[in-house]
């Protein structure tokens, strides 16, 4: 989780799948990019972090190869699990 260039309100996630681990993680990598952690997450707990563990539904992006193989997605709904 990254600020979104010089923004105090707007992120860049970087989402793995499975649960959190700091040594191993398994399969596509994910990015939300340019979201606040509030209103365009959709969730209603009021803090997210690194390590978080969440069920998300999202709209996959279009893959762009020369994006390092990560697959931008669009929040529709977020809740911690």
């Amino acid at each position: 989780m990254n600020r979104h260039g010089s923004t105090q309100t707007r992120y860049d996630m970087l989402i793995l799948p499975g649960d959190y681990s700091e040594t191993s993680a398994s399969g596509p990598s994910f990015t939300f990019e340019d979201v606040n952690t509030t209103f365009d997450m959709r969730y209603t707990r009021d803090t997210i972090g690194p390590g978080a563990n969440l069920h998300i539904v999202a709209r996959v992006g279009r893959y762009e190869p020369n994006n390092g193989r990560l697959f931008p997605l669009e929040p529709v709904e977020t809740s911690f699990r």
